[in-house]
C-alpha cells in the first residue's frame, strides 16, 4: 500500500512541475482509490484508520513537491503548511472512506466529491489553508482543456479530475474482477 501511496503522491505532484502536463491529474488519484478499494474489501483485517495512514505518505510527498517553494520565505512555515495540507487531504479521503464503509459506495463517492470540493472552497476563502494545491489549479498549464473554467471555475476542474480518477478506478477494478 505504501508503494501505491507514494505513486499517487508523485503522479499528482508532477502536474505542478514544468516538465509534465497537468492532465496527469486525470489518473493520479487512482492509486489512492485502489488503496481505498482494498481496505473496503478487507474491512475485518484493517482498522478504520488504516486508510488515513496509508494515503498520508503520498500526500506528504505531493505537498513537499508542490509547496517546497515556501521554504524560501520560512522553513518553519514550509514544514507547517506541508504537514497541515498533507493531514487535511488524507483526512478528507479517510472521512469519505469512513462514509463508504458505513453507508455504501454511492454515499462514499458522494461524500468524497462533497468533502473535497468543500475543502477546496475553504482553501480559497481561508487565510490558514493553501489554495495553491487545489486540484483544478493543476490543469492551469493545459489552456486548451480549461476554457470552460470561465463557467465552472477551478472547482469544475477538480470535479473533472476526481470523476475521471473514480471512473478509471472502477474500470480497472471491473477488469480485474473479470479476470478472476
Amino acid at each position: 500500500m505504501t508503494a501505491l501511496s507514494v505513486t499517487g503522491g508523485v503522479l499528482s505532484a508532477l502536474a505542478w512541475t514544468s516538465w509534465c502536463p497537468g492532465l496527469i491529474l486525470l489518473i493520479a488519484f487512482v492509486p489512492y482509490f485502489l488503496i481505498g478499494y482494498h481496505l473496503y474489501l478487507n474491512q475485518r483485517k484493517y482498522s478504520i484508520t488504516a486508510y488515513f495512514t496509508a494515503v498520508l505518505p503520498g500526500f506528504v510527498i505531493f505537498c513537499i513537491i508542490t509547496l517546497a517553494w515556501v521554504r524560501a520565505a520560512n522553513i518553519a512555515a514550509a514544514i507547517a503548511v506541508i504537514m497541515e495540507m498533507s493531514f487535511l487531504m488524507s483526512f478528507i479521503l479517510w472521512l469519505a472512506h469512513t462514509v463508504r464503509v458505513k453507508a455504501g459506495n454511492i454515499a462514499g463517492i458522494t461524500a468524497l466529491l462533497s468533502f473535497w470540493l468543500a475543502f477546496e472552497y475553504l482553501s480559497h476563502h481561508s487565510v490558514y489553508l493553501s489554495p495553491w494545491v487545489n486540484l483544478g489549479n493543476g490543469l492551469s498549464k493545459d489552456i486548451l482543456f480549461i476554457q470552460w473554467y470561465e463557467v465552472t471555475g477551478v472547482a469544475g476542474g477538480t470535479l473533472w479530475i476526481l470523476l475521471s480518477n473514480l471512473f478509471l478506478t472502477l474500470f480497472l477494478i471491473s477488469l480485474s474482477e473479470k479476470k478472476h
